[in-house]
């Protein structure tokens, strides 16, 4: 009887150890969680905690702090959990006891918003902030504007969630980088093509899954291949005489 009571009391931890409880983020516009990643945090984490934290802020009125240590009991945990099975967009938010845990397959490098934007598959955590962010109520309706329903004290039920966006080409057009140019009213919109495009990232655009020319010649990355330049004819010959590492020949049999 003792055994059975033992193991009932086991599961019923377990439980509560996975699903969690109601966890407090913010009370009368203070914040009661913090922001956690982890140290050599990947750039594209970085930037998905500030994203959170910034849009936290506008939610609440709370500050919310990032670092690799925390006062609080309950946490954002950014990047931290194991994304070896995951695809490329696909990411996981769930509570684990007091914390928060959002995670995907992220890139290392360090990349400008044009990069991020159009060629960096793996932001798994950003993808997972901005879909946790959606589900406060938070949206972006057009370049530089975004929709946040105040709410000063923010309370979390228990998260589940494993998402992989249905469709892997979600684009509405190739005009971001240069939005304040072809947009006579961008202005009012955006300060510069990076917010632009920081816009496009919000909604949940892809990064180029093809295109013609120079710009297939960056998604492939054949230019930081060194097997591909080991033989320099299939760099692109210039009028000089002198060949482009960043494009190819492309009257070369291996092209």
């Amino acid at each position: 009887m003792k055994l059975k009571l033992s193991i009932v009391f086991v599961l019923c931890m377990l439980s509560v150890l996975l699903t969690g409880t109601d966890l407090s983020i913010a009370e009368n516009g203070v914040a009661k969680a913090g922001i956690l990643v982890p140290e050599n945090t990947k750039p594209v984490v970085r930037l998905a905690a500030e994203e959170l934290a910034s849009y936290l802020k506008k939610i609440t009125g709370a500050e919310f702090t990032i670092g690799t240590r925390s006062k609080f009991k309950t946490n954002f945990k950014l990047g931290f959990g194991d994304s070896s099975g995951l695809e490329n967009e696909e990411f996981i938010i769930r509570t684990v006891g007091n914390d928060i845990e959002i995670f995907g397959r992220d890139s290392k490098e360090k990349f400008p918003i044009f990069d991020l934007y159009y060629f960096c598959k793996e932001k798994g955590t950003l993808r997972g902030v901005y879909y946790f962010l959606e589900q406060l109520g938070v949206r972006w309706p057009a370049p530089g504007m975004d929709h946040v329903p105040a709410q000063k004290t923010l309370v979390l039920k228990a998260l589940n969630i494993r998402f992989q966006p249905y469709f892997k080409d979600r684009r509405i057009g190739s005009g971001a980088y240069r939005f304040m140019n072809i947009y006579s009213d961008a202005h009012e919109y955006c300060k510069n093509n990076d917010e632009a495009m920081m816009w496009y990232l919000r909604i949940g655009e892809t990064p180029r899954q093809f295109a013609h020319g120079c710009h297939s010649e960056a998604s492939l990355a054949l230019s930081k291949d060194p097997e591909w330049k080991s033989d320099v004819t299939r760099l692109q010959l210039m009028k000089t005489g002198k060949r482009d590492p960043r494009y190819s020949c492309w009257t070369h049999p291996d092209v």
